[in-house]
């Protein structure tokens, strides 16, 4: 048994064992192969991801919402003790309002 925190590999079951998620790119031109020997399924298995994944297209994240996460960091920064309770006022004092689904 390793110490919590060691840096000693752990052994998992094979499942949960995930490669390094390829390029979104060579996702996506998986998924429109559609002449391909193998599968869809059957690539995303070999490759250590998920079937959805293959599909997915990443969105861009609102400027509203790059500006609410920057000052929290600013203020988790100077006040490291805040927890969301006390952060969430803090942005409310300042006109920003911010929730768990903002």
């Amino acid at each position: 048994m390793t110490a919590i925190g060691s840096k000693e590999p752990r052994t998992v079951c094979c499942r949960a064992q995930r490669s390094e998620p390829a390029n979104a790119t060579g996702l996506r031109e998986l998924a429109n192969d559609r002449d391909h020997k193998l599968s869809v399924k059957r690539q995303a298995a070999l490759l250590g991801i998920s079937r959805g994944s293959v599909y997915y297209l990443p969105r861009e994240v609102p400027e509203t919402d790059l500006a609410l996460m920057l000052r929290i960091d600013q203020l988790h920064l100077d006040y490291p003790f805040a927890g969301s309770r006390m952060l969430r006022d803090l942005l409310a004092g300042e006109g920003m309002h911010a929730g768990r689904l903002h």
